[in-house]
């Protein structure tokens, strides 16, 4: 009766591992395609904590059809900075360098320092090209070596 009892717990668990393989690889329970395609305006203040408040840029309304930290970044850099990125394997989209500041070939850089951004003096959560923004939020990117 002991090995029966044990036969089927093992059959139960192995079971239990193919299914649980199944849901994971179909995606069953991630959110999905994210519609940002909202259009939205906005305030953006582009900060850089290593050069004092001399380099604060501040747009007090732009408008972008995509409703994200990053599209709202993008939609105030035409004519006013340059913007590169690129996809983080873990976190997501990884902002690399804004204004020629940051982590690229060409750019002018600080060990230990790196961009964030905040919603509404909220640190951000989501990689910044999901997190939905809304019409009159203040979006603030910051390029620090503070978390």
């Amino acid at each position: 009766m002991s090995e029966t009892r044990n036969v089927i717990i093992a059959i139960l668990v192995v079971n239990l591992l193919a299914f649980s393989g199944i849901i994971y690889e179909t995606g069953y329970f991630e959110d999905g395609d994210l519609d940002t395609s909202t259009i939205v305006t906005a305030k953006i203040i582009i900060q850089f904590k290593n050069l004092g408040d001399n380099d604060t840029k501040i747009f007090d309304e732009i408008t972008t059809s995509e409703a994200t930290p990053y599209g709202i970044l993008i939609a105030a850099s035409e004519n006013s900075y340059s913007v590169t990125a690129s996809t983080h394997s873990v976190y997501g989209l990884y902002i690399n360098s804004i204004d020629g500041w940051g982590d690229c070939n060409e750019c002018q850089n600080e060990d230990g320092y790196f961009w964030i951004y905040s919603v509404n003096n909220e640190s951000g959560d989501l990689a910044a090209n999901r997190k939905v923004i809304n019409d009159n939020d203040i979006i603030e990117w910051i390029y620090t070596s503070e978390y």
